[in-house]
């Protein structure tokens, strides 16, 4: 069984929000191995701070989409 498949929201906005809460929560789950490679010296503060400068874009962008969704939804921001 595809699990995407058993998890469907029942609207086109709601399936939007649950895809952007996942990637959002994707992009900590990012951020977390980025800090861990640092702390074992795996890439360089500069390499950091680079990437999580780009993964913290994309999350404000998906985080913006989730407000203004939740919004058109009438659900709780």
């Amino acid at each position: 069984m595809d699990i995407d498949a058993a998890i469907d929201a029942a609207t086109p906005l709601h399936r939007q929000i649950l895809t952007n809460y996942a990637q959002d929560l994707a992009c900590d789950d990012v951020i977390y191995a980025l800090g861990q490679a640092l702390r074992d010296k795996k890439i360089s503060v500069q390499e950091y701070l680079r990437c999580v400068r780009d993964v913290s874009r994309k999350q404000f962008i998906y985080r913006a989409t989730m407000q203004k969704c939740r919004k058109a939804a009438g659900l709780p921001i």
